[in-house]
């Protein structure tokens, strides 16, 4: 009796943390899929999801090039380091420079570094 409670005990916190960890990922897939989230996109492709990967690259060069986003731009610089088939950074931090030595991206956030 006392091994079938601990096997039960067992089974079901694998169980609990399962769900968890399955939950967990489905949110930043949602994230990334549906809403179009860079940054969750980024996070699932450092973890593996080729598909994420795609997206991440799609979403940042529309986000840097396309809209001149320097927040994207730099999203995507961030990622020289990190492991995973992100994007190529070297033209995205470039681009990410470029935008911010434009007066109207002086005060934002993500061009703080530049501004002197």
């Amino acid at each position: 009796m006392k091994f079938i409670t601990k096997t039960m005990g067992i089974l079901g916190a694998i169980f609990l943390s399962a769900t968890l960890l399955t939950h967990c990922g489905s949110e930043e897939s949602a994230s990334c899929f549906q809403q179009e989230a860079l940054g969750s996109c980024k996070y699932l492709c450092e973890k593996g999801n080729m598909e994420a990967c795609h997206k991440e690259a799609e979403l940042g060069q529309s986000g840097c090039f396309e809209k001149e986003d320097p927040a994207a731009c730099s999203m995507i610089c961030e990622t020289k380091n990190l492991s995973g088939p992100h994007p190529e950074a070297a033209p995205y931090c470039e681009k990410h420079q470029e935008l911010c030595k434009l007066e109207k991206n002086k005060d934002r956030f993500d061009c703080e570094m530049f501004s002197s």
